[in-house]
């Protein structure tokens, strides 16, 4: 097959799965980063609630998430259903911490580190950065601290 050929067949299989889905499934990968991220810092939140600058600091991320999340999912999504999606990843979080311990961790520093993007931003953010791939070491630092105390805390 020549090259124009294969981009066409698969841009038509791409654009026939997309239609298969159907618009009440259309969640762009942005949003299910935000997602993810909104659910790790509201356990951060929870963790922190007896320290009011972090625990303000990382409820403020859960809502700037929560907000990406919004804009970036199927029209109609609504705080309520962000907010069930968001507590059933919590939920799994809870369940699994165990044997997904070091997973946490490093989702933790991810969504710390592109928190860190957001906030850096002021009061209201402007632009949405980049979801991290590469972390400064002071970050991760930070946010591998956080989450090794986090975890602590959930233990029975």
């Amino acid at each position: 097959m020549k090259p124009t050929l294969i981009r066409t067949t698969f841009c038509l299989f791409a654009l026939a799965s997309a239609a298969a889905s159907g618009p009440a499934t259309a969640q762009t990968r942005l949003a299910e980063q935000a997602m993810n991220c909104s659910a790790v810092l509201s356990i951060f939140s929870q963790a922190y609630a007896n320290e009011p600058a972090l625990g303000a600091k990382f409820a403020k991320a859960v809502d700037i998430f929560t907000e990406v999340y919004l804009k970036e999912s199927a029209p109609h999504t609504d705080v309520q259903e962000a907010t069930k999606r968001r507590t059933a990843a919590v939920q799994d979080f809870r369940q699994t911490w165990t044997t997904r311990a070091p997973y946490f961790i490093e989702n933790a520093v991810i969504c710390g580190a592109w928190a860190e993007g957001f906030l850096g931003q002021g009061e209201r953010y402007q632009f949405v950065p980049v979801y991290p791939k590469v972390v400064a070491p002071h970050i991760r630092s930070q946010y591998q601290a956080h989450a090794d105390e986090v975890l602590k805390r959930w233990q029975p």
